[in-house]
């Protein structure tokens, strides 16, 4: 199941200072970024189980707004945090469609349009809605760049293998899993511009993605230029949830042997485990808006976060009181 959902505002104020992490070795990254705030920034939109419901929360607070979905909606789409909007899947008239509502949710949600596939722009503010139109063995994806208010910006379109699946768009590129290959396609190409042989998709942003191969002995990144990273000893990555600062320049990724997590300095190639830090089974993570911290879902439905990636991890303010299959994280007008 991919998480996906709907919403839920809030709002507060409370501080998180975390200790500071044990040195691992040579080029380590800094124990302390000078760019970490001294506080968790921004608001979490988290998809949840049981019942289906999507939940804005504060993570200094721990307020939060919640809405109950039909059963089955996560299965659909990703949840998505647009500026100040929470878009989800939903079904109007038969036919999939992006539905799009304000973080605390006080008006009913509106339809953005048909969406058989939906995922964040390179542009602030805007995403992609994808539709499937099948021809012969093969179909092809139409995309529409749109805003919160449905005002379309862009359109692109590519052909697709009946046994594949778009899985983001990177550098306006369709970026497709198809086989055992993980390929990046220009827009209406035929030749490939990068293709991993058995790779997998563990993250991917607007401008880069990163991929696991071989049960995720080594990992990849591609973010204009390709490189791996090899695992210390002692530590191996999961096929799960992994997610970019947003300036790129750091991989958080769960591991095996006790759940940890880790980030990887992608400049830098170095390895660090976050203390303290126990993901849950599904693992799934993701920075604050500034970068300054690394928000993940812990054991026994908790949700923890560690300044700058690297110090001890601390337990958030927030009651989710079910499984959090995903979360995402957005400046938000309630931030402000």
């Amino acid at each position: 199941m991919r998480s996906s959902a709907t919403v839920a505002l809030i709002i507060g104020v409370a501080a998180m200072l975390g200790l500071a992490a044990t040195p691992t070795g040579p080029g380590e990254l800094p124990a302390r970024p000078q760019t970490a705030a001294r506080e968790p920034d921004g608001l979490l939109v988290l998809a949840v189980l049981s019942p289906e419901r999507t939940m804005v929360a504060n993570p200094r607070t721990g307020r939060t707004v919640a809405r109950e979905l039909p059963g089955g909606t996560l299965c659909h789409g990703p949840v998505l945090a647009v500026a100040d909007h929470v878009v989800f899947s939903g079904i109007r008239r038969g036919r999939p469609v992006a539905l799009a509502t304000r973080l605390g949710y006080r008006r009913r949600a509106r339809s953005l349009g048909p969406a058989a596939a939906m995922m964040l722009s390179s542009n602030p503010g805007r995403l992609w809605l994808g539709r499937w139109k099948p021809i012969g063995d093969t179909g092809r994806m139409s995309y529409r760049e749109v805003d919160v208010a449905g005002r379309v910006y862009a359109r692109m379109s590519g052909p697709l293998d009946a046994t594949g699946s778009i899985e983001g768009i990177v550098q306006g590129r369709f970026l497709t899993l198809g086989g055992s290959d993980l390929t990046l396609w220009p827009a209406r190409a035929e030749r490939p511009s990068v293709r991993v042989r058995h790779g997998w998709p563990i993250a991917i942003d607007r401008s880069r993605f990163a991929w696991c191969t071989l049960g995720c002995r080594r990992i990849g990144v591609w973010d204009g230029a390709r490189r791996t990273f090899d695992p210390p000893d002692g530590l191996r990555p999961v096929d799960g949830d992994a997610a970019f600062s947003p300036d790129g320049r750091r991989l958080a990724l769960a591991t095996a042997r006790g759940s940890r997590v880790a980030v990887i300095d992608v400049g830098r190639g170095t390895w660090r485990v976050v203390p303290g830090a126990r993901i849950a089974r599904y693992g799934p993570l993701a920075w604050s808006p500034s970068g300054g911290w690394l928000y993940f879902a812990g054991r026994r439905h908790r949700l923890l976060a560690s300044r700058g990636g690297v110090e001890r991890a601390r337990r958030l303010p927030i009651r989710t009181g079910g499984t959090v299959m995903s979360i995402a994280s957005t400046p938000g007008s309630a931030a402000r």
